[in-house]
């Protein structure tokens, strides 16, 4: 599944914020996210835009699979 994540800060540390979108094969959008994330680095704010990007596939999988059960 294509996934887009971005984070950044305004400062080191900064407030912060992420964001993504996650699309299927043919590349429509299937979850989009943005968030506001506090007084972050701007590394940590790309760490946690990743994190939420894999829970968000996980729970959309799991979503998936009990669709198929």
């Amino acid at each position: 599944m294509p996934c887009n994540v971005d984070g950044s800060s305004f400062g080191k540390p900064g407030p912060a914020g992420i964001g993504g979108v996650l699309r299927n094969h043919v590349e429509t959008e299937l979850i989009c996210f943005s968030k506001h994330v506090g007084m972050e680095d701007s590394n940590v704010a790309e760490i946690m835009a990743i994190t939420k990007a894999l829970v968000l596939f996980l729970a959309y999988l799991g979503e998936l699979l009990k669709a198929y059960n």
